[in-house]
């Protein structure tokens, strides 16, 4: 005996399958891609790596996430996105120096 699960629409690449109410499961080419699970009235998306991708209002959006195989970065902390601000300014700012320099 095989399990049957129901499909749900392709989306991007995507195979989605609802295997049970609340829980929608993607796959893209044959290889899990993630999954949607709704909880306390929220959708939460979680990547093929188990990785917390968001939660979200609507269905659409938590699957939107997963379609676009693009992990989101929020949980990113606060102080490392200041860091890679500093240092990236630093370095247009130390571009525009040399180029000043060279033009002269």
């Amino acid at each position: 005996m095989t399990l049957q699960l129901p499909e749900a629409e392709t989306r991007s690449g995507v195979r989605w399958m609802n295997p049970e109410a609340g829980l929608w499961v993607a796959t893209r080419h044959g290889d899990y891609a993630g999954m949607v699970e709704r909880s306390a009235g929220e959708y939460h998306a979680r990547s093929a790596r188990g990785r917390a991708l968001g939660s979200f209002p609507d269905l659409d959006s938590a699957l939107a996430v997963i379609d676009g195989g693009v992990e989101a970065t929020e949980g990113a902390p606060r102080g490392a996105r200041a860091l890679l601000v500093l240092i990236n300014g630093g370095a247009a700012a130390t571009a525009l120096a040399l180029g000043a320099l060279l033009l002269r």
